[in-house]
């Protein structure tokens, strides 16, 4: 292909060298924001329906399932655990519009199997707010509460755990041992 093999690998070593001294750093400089384009219609549509409607929009979602096996959302143990939660979140200064199963009802909140059901909420602000609001409610609501076990989703969980992926940067490679 090319007569100087040597000369165009050093090329190609100094240029990704120079990317590297360029580029490094940049994941620790970046916001966490910039899924939506200002002025944009959808920015805009965006922001007029969390001035109107601020709760409409949950961006967090927690999933609450029961810790044992053999009882359903409906237990008494669970419901208390979920509305205890749901109480919780609701009183935290970022968070606005939690509804949850237990408040309401409704069957869209619930699996039909009765294994999990959902509290929602908004997380206010910006992306990089929301971001930041996350980061501390996350430790608080994940994991073990009682009769329940509680995974965070939706958009504001979502975009966060990209960034960390981003943030890491990429994994080192794996190499078969030899046994």
């Amino acid at each position: 292909m090319t007569t100087r093999p040597r000369l165009l690998l050093l090329l190609i070593l100094l240029l990704t060298a120079g990317a590297v001294v360029v580029g490094g750093g940049v994941a620790e400089r970046m916001s966490s924001g910039g899924s939506q384009i200002p002025g944009s219609e959808s920015s805009y549509a965006t922001a007029e329906l969390e001035r109107r409607r601020p709760a409409s929009q949950p961006n967090l979602l927690l999933l609450v399932s029961p810790r044992d096996g053999s009882r359903d959302v409906d237990d008494p143990a669970v419901a208390s655990a979920a509305r205890d939660l749901a109480r919780r979140l609701a009183d935290e200064k970022a968070v606005l519009g939690v509804v949850s199963y237990w408040q309401t009802e409704d069957a869209a909140l619930r699996a039909r199997d009765g294994g999990e059901a959902l509290i929602t909420a908004r997380i206010k602000g910006d992306e990089d707010a929301v971001d930041n609001a996350l980061e501390a409610l996350e430790p608080h609501y994940r994991g073990a509460h009682g009769a329940v076990d509680v995974r965070l989703g939706g958009p504001a969980a979502v975009r966060h755990a990209s960034q960390e992926v981003i943030a890491a940067g990429p994994a080192p490679p794996t190499h078969p041992t030899d046994e």
